[in-house]
């Protein structure tokens, strides 16, 4: 998403960086799972994105995958606390939930 706004390498990793720790920040994105729109994506992160249309298959693709996540985030965890925090790390071939021990 930073290809078109910035062709040198090191200044791309400089602005991710920075792009990482707005959304680590709690008043950007108080909560982890907390829904992005296209205009904070644009405005806040200052990213490069193509806003698609609801009614696109790719949006309602994306927005499924959006809420099994969530569903599966509010699970309660097997012979665990009754409220624990759970973590998504995902790449481009696989999931991994585990529960948050970080205080």
């Amino acid at each position: 998403m930073l290809v078109p706004k910035i062709q040198a390498a090191g200044k791309r990793a400089a602005k991710s960086k920075q792009i990482a720790q707005k959304l680590l920040s709690k008043q950007l994105f108080p909560v982890h799972g907390h829904f992005i729109s296209a205009t904070s994506a644009e405005n806040d992160l200052d990213l490069e994105i193509d806003e698609l249309d609801m009614n696109d298959d790719l949006w309602k693709l994306n927005w499924e995958y959006y809420i099994r996540c969530e569903l599966q985030m509010n699970l309660p965890v097997p012979n665990g606390p009754q409220h624990v925090r759970i973590k998504l790390f995902e790449s481009s071939t696989q999931s991994l939930i585990t529960p948050d021990t970080a205080n």
